[in-house]
């Protein structure tokens, strides 16, 4: 299979919940889409290690988010297919945000493809412990709470795909995805 050439380009946004599976379904896709790769997880570490309390949400998350922004709209001026790699737990389901990256696509004629990565509980869960973050530690003491606060299934906007990331064809049915603008 060569690479995908996206016609018209593309923004492609992959979300979901920490361990869900958004770094294995990218590292498994690079190969095969002609993409920008933007990964919000270095642009985070660089700010702070910690991923809870009121300095995350209210300054790393909102400089991250809009660092990420500006490296989209470079790209999507620049006629590039993007590719971003962000948890977007919250903004997702907030029809303000969905509405931003519309208007960002169409100004540029670009398609715009949203994947939720989700896994069952017990597998997410799994995933955490396994990787050992210290970053998760908090997670795992208050799994109810963490849970509450970052569901794994949202709500999403007409278009969107939300994957099972624990079938093993997940890269396949996301590369579809990509490719159709449709889950068959």
């Amino acid at each position: 299979m060569g690479v995908y050439h996206f016609e018209p380009h593309a923004l492609i946004l992959v979300t979901g919940v920490p361990a869900s599976g958004k770094k294995t379904l990218i590292e498994g896709l690079l190969p095969y889409i002609d993409v920008t790769y933007i990964d919000s997880e270095p642009l985070k570490d660089q700010r702070t290690t910690l991923r809870e309390g009121d300095f995350y949400e209210k300054v790393v998350r909102r400089e991250v988010y809009s660092e990420i922004d500006s490296r989209v709209m470079y790209d999507l001026d620049s006629g590039n297919s993007v590719l971003v790699r962000a948890t977007y737990s919250t903004e997702v389901q907030n029809p303000i945000w969905v509405d931003r990256y519309i208007r960002m696509t169409q100004a540029t004629s670009f398609q715009l493809r949203l994947i939720r990565c989700v896994a069952p509980e017990e597998v997410i869960k799994e995933r955490i412990e396994k990787r050992c973050y210290e970053r998760d530690k908090p997670k795992l003491k208050d799994w109810k709470g963490f849970l509450e606060r970052e569901p794994i299934h949202v709500p999403m906007p007409d278009g969107s795909f939300e994957l099972d990331t624990s079938l093993e064809q997940s890269v396949e049915l996301a590369l579809n995805f990509l490719k159709n603008g449709k889950i068959s």
